[in-house]
């Protein structure tokens, strides 16, 4: 589950270090899954010039502390959570994904459109 307030590690090499959830959209159920995108700011990054502090950024999570139960009965949980970064027009402000790439991400047509390389390349953990 993610809630409002909640730090996020940030998962590409878009210059970014740490984020804060501002704002979560959620489904018609009332939950959020890592699919969605969600409101961020930035609280620290490596190069000051590209990203500034307290931006508000569009962002996708794609692995979270908690446990995610899938449909077949495996249960993954992660050890910290991790999100992509993303501008205002939804624009992928990193190159590559770092780490892991989970099943369900892989799977979301609209991350394809926006962001191909973030999924396509890296290791995926079934």
């Amino acid at each position: 589950m993610i809630i409002e307030g909640m730090r996020f590690i940030n998962a590409d090499n878009s210059g970014a270090k740490i984020i804060k959830c501002l704002k979560v959209v959620r489904d018609k159920k009332g939950k959020t899954n890592l699919g969605n995108f969600i409101r961020v700011s930035l609280k620290r990054s490596v190069y000051k010039k590209k990203l500034k502090k307290r931006g508000i950024f569009n962002s996708m999570p794609n692995f979270v502390k908690a446990k995610i139960t899938r449909k077949d009965g495996t249960v993954i949980s992660g050890g910290s959570n991790k999100a992509l970064l993303f501008s205002d027009s939804y624009k992928f402000l990193g190159t590559r994904c770092k780490g892991l790439v989970l099943k369900e991400l892989r799977r979301n047509t609209l991350l394809f459109k926006i962001a191909p390389k973030a999924v396509k390349y890296h290791n995926i953990l079934v």
